[in-house]
């Protein structure tokens, strides 16, 4: 319904030419869709949306995942709202070593470390 809501409120500010409008219901509408991933994947704490505006809340609730060992969501949540991967990248690092899966924890820490050049 909340999909809805803004679907046609952005089609209004398109009508009426209001940019800024157009791009506040965009945000909106990516953390419906947070919202809706955070409740299909039973997350026990569920933000409002108005937390979900907030890159500082994003970044504390990606950290929380990275604790609780839910690595595919914590991703999630970093690409869908912008937020540095490479923590969870390094994390899910971290994981795979220690079940043994080190082809797997070479590609995950490729991924968030950078090899230095030095030339001479």
């Amino acid at each position: 319904m909340l999909k809805n809501l803004l679907f046609n409120a952005k089609v209004c500010f398109l009508r009426a030419e209001q940019n800024s409008g157009l791009s506040l219901c965009d945000l909106y509408l990516d953390r419906v869709n947070l919202l809706d991933l955070l409740v299909a994947n039973d997350c026990t704490y569920i933000p409002s949306i108005q937390q979900l505006t907030k890159n500082d809340y994003l970044g504390r609730l990606r950290d929380k995942l990275i604790q609780d060992e839910r690595l595919k969501l914590a991703m999630d949540v970093s690409t869908k709202c912008g937020l540095d991967p490479s923590g969870v990248w390094g994390a899910w690092g971290l994981t795979c070593i220690k079940q043994g899966d080190y082809a797997g924890a070479r590609e995950k820490f490729g991924r968030c470390l950078k090899v230095r050049v030095c030339s001479k």
